[in-house]
This record gives structure tokens, sequence and C-alpha cells, in this order.
């Protein structure tokens, strides 16, 4: 296949590297071609990472939206784990907000998780317009039957086009790796990801309202992401196994179901 661009063949490339070896494989491109690093970094989607702020023993995210070099900003401290004092750091008003999106995200989490770790992040942009992303990182353990994670990140570019009018882009993107034991057959394994976008314009007079209006944006996409997610992994990997021959599926009409079956029930537990 002919590509257009150095960056297209790397992202055409990492596009069929499971979730939890993208973040390698992306490193072993930048060690041939280090000119693709900026670019593709901004392109490409790779499993959360989770780090514990030692003042509250809480665990944030760590991501690009909060990281300064080798150091990742805590959002319930403002401190950077490494310590780095002299770290980048957001406006006051943004601050606030932040603040305040950590403490009332939470309960997003326990509605649509039931555990996990979530952490939103706030950055400056321009004199009217400025970013915010909720990250989310739930792993399962073999108590649920499941091992695996998913990824959920929300990012927002927030524009005032008027008093109290705003628009808000949203870009949504979810990263899923599942290890499932089928009975009478071996484990099977999903993972992939997938994204969407959305735009509104929206109302807001203070804070409250503005995350009101993402957290509403959130939940709207959410059903609808998981459905997504369901007709791609539990639908397709069905399909595929009902057309694959040999010994090692012998049993595949029954194991097929059980699969199925079970991934949903992955994902529905997980959405609750």
């Amino acid at each position: 296949m002919a590509y257009d661009s150095p960056v297209t063949a790397g992202l055409d490339l990492l596009r069929h590297v499971p979730p939890k070896d993208i973040e390698d494989r992306m490193f072993d491109l930048f060690q041939l071609k280090p000119d693709l690093t900026e670019e593709m970094i901004s392109a490409v989607d790779i499993p959360l990472k989770v780090e514990t702020d030692k003042d509250t023993q809480q665990g944030f995210i760590k991501c690009d939206y909060n990281r300064d070099g080798d150091s990742y900003r805590s959002p319930f401290t403002h401190k950077y784990y490494p310590p780095l004092p002299d770290g980048q750091q957001i406006s006051p008003k943004l601050r606030k907000l932040e603040e305040l999106a950590n403490k009332a995200f939470g309960s997003y989490l326990n509605l649509f998780f039931r555990y996990g770790t979530i952490s939103v992040y706030c950055w400056d942009l321009d004199d009217i317009s400025f970013g915010l992303g909720v990250f989310v990182r739930k792993d399962t353990d073999s108590t649920e039957g499941f091992l695996g994670s998913i990824n959920c990140s929300d990012i927002f570019t927030i524009t005032e086009k008027s008093s109290g009018q705003y628009d808000y882009e949203m870009v949504s993107s979810i990263l899923l790796e599942v290890k499932v034991d089928v009975p009478k057959s071996k484990p099977v394994v999903l993972s992939g990801g997938c994204a969407d976008s959305k735009i509104k314009t929206l109302t807001a007079k203070d804070n409250i309202e503005m995350l009101v209006n993402i957290g509403t944006m959130i939940e709207d996409n959410a059903a609808n992401f998981m459905e997504h997610v369901k007709q791609i992994y539990v639908s397709k990997m069905s399909e595929i196994l009902s057309y694959t021959k040999g010994t090692a599926f012998v049993v595949a009409g029954e194991a097929q179901d059980l699969m199925a079956q079970a991934m949903k029930d992955y994902v529905n537990r997980s959405s609750k």
C-alpha cells in the first residue's frame, strides 16, 4: 500500500498494534524516524497510567495534559510528581474550575464505571479559549471473570462566542483491552479503540453551568459509545469465530455464544 506521508504509514502501522504495546512500538518508530515524534504523539492514543499523590494518597491520571518533562501534576494538590518546583501552572481561574470538576466528576465515575481512576485537567489556550479533559482508567481483576482495562478520554476545546455563550468541541476516545475466560475454549483477548467528536453551542453563566454542560455532553455520548464498542468488538469477534475452522474451535458455536455474552456482560458492567 502506498502512503502519502511517513506519518500516515506510522499511524496505519500502530492501528494494528494492541493497546498495551502501542507506546513501545511508537517509540520504536521514533528511533527510526525522530522527525515523526511531535506529530504522532499528538495523534496516537495510548493507555492511561496512574500516579499516586503522596499528600492525599489518591490516584491520578498521567497524560500529556498534566505533563511537564518527566513529571505529572496532581489535580488534587497542584504538585508535580516527581517534584518539579518550576513546573508549568495554569491560570488561577482555570485552577478553580479544575478543582471543582475533580470533585464533581467523582460521581460520574461511580455512575458509569463503579470504580477506577478519574482525573480532570484544564489548560490555557488563548484569551477566549481553554482546554479541559476528563480521563478515566478502569482495571478489572480475576474476581470479575475478566482481566483488562478500559481507558476513556473526553477532551474539550471551549471557546467563548459572546457573553455567556460557548462553543464546546468534544473529542472522545476509548481504548479497550480485555482477556475473557471462555468455558471449553482458550481465553479470548479483545483489544482496540474508537473515537468520536461533537460540537455544541451552549450557555453557561458560571463554573457550575459550565460543568453541567460538559457532563451532559459526556453522558449523552457515553451510551452511544458503549453500544458502538459492543457492535464493533462483540459482533465482529462472534463473526470471526463463526468462520474459524480447526481443532482449536471444535466447540466454536457454543464458545462464541459464551464469549459474546461474557463480553456484553463486561461492557455493561463497566458502564454501570
